[in-house]
C-alpha cells in the first residue's frame, strides 16, 4: 500500500469518525435513552484516543481528519 493511499484512508476515516460523533451528540441531547449517552461516550473515547496518538506521534490533528474538535468540550 502506498504511504498516500494510507494517509488519504486515515483523513478521510477520521472526518467520518468526526461526524459520526458529532451526530452522536445531536441524538443524545434530543434523546433521555440511556444507550444514546453510553454511545456518545464510546465516541467521545474513540476521538480522545486518536487525538492523543496523534500527539504522541508528532501527526498534525489536520492530517487525521480531527481538527476543530475537541472531546471534553463538543462531546461531553
Amino acid at each position: 500500500m502506498e504511504e498516500t493511499t494510507a494517509s488519504n484512508y486515515i483523513k478521510d476515516l477520521g472526518q467520518l469518525i468526526k461526524e459520526k460523533a458529532l451526530d452522536a451528540k445531536t441524538k443524545s441531547q434530543v434523546s433521555s435513552d440511556t444507550y444514546d449517552i453510553g454511545f456518545l461516550m464510546a465516541w467521545h473515547d474513540i476521538v480522545s484516543l486518536m487525538q492523543t496518538q496523534a500527539v504522541a506521534f508528532g501527526i498534525p490533528y489536520e492530517e487525521i481528519g480531527l481538527s476543530g474538535i475537541d472531546p471534553d468540550v463538543d462531546l461531553l
